[in-house]
């Protein structure tokens, strides 16, 4: 549930990067019914390197994995971890769990 834009429900989730040494930016657009709403922010500027690992919930010990293939695995991951290395050498990361909300009958 998005937060974002008033918590108007299910928010999709975009991350891009240019390459070289161009920004990072997220867009969330929300609800994914509803066309026209969204918000947009810039990352990181100028970054050299960029890297999506997924933590995968089928193994007992915690493993990030470089791909995730939502057909073969059958599930989401546990979490998200976004790595990337600026112009200056920097190395920064970032993880996002993934949450899901069950709702249960009253």
């Amino acid at each position: 549930v998005s937060m974002g834009i008033e918590g108007q429900g299910i928010s999709k989730i975009s991350l891009s990067w240019s390459g070289g040494s161009g920004d990072v930016t997220l867009v969330e657009e929300t609800p994914v019914w509803a066309e026209g709403l969204g918000n947009s922010v810039t990352l990181w500027k100028g970054a050299e390197d960029l890297t999506l690992e997924y933590l995968d919930p089928q193994e007992e010990e915690d493993r990030w994995v470089a791909e995730w293939d939502g057909e073969t695995k059958r599930s989401l991951p546990r979490a998200v971890r976004v790595s990337l290395r600026d112009n200056g050498g920097r190395e920064l990361r970032w993880v996002f769990p993934i949450m899901v909300q069950v709702l249960s009958p009253s």
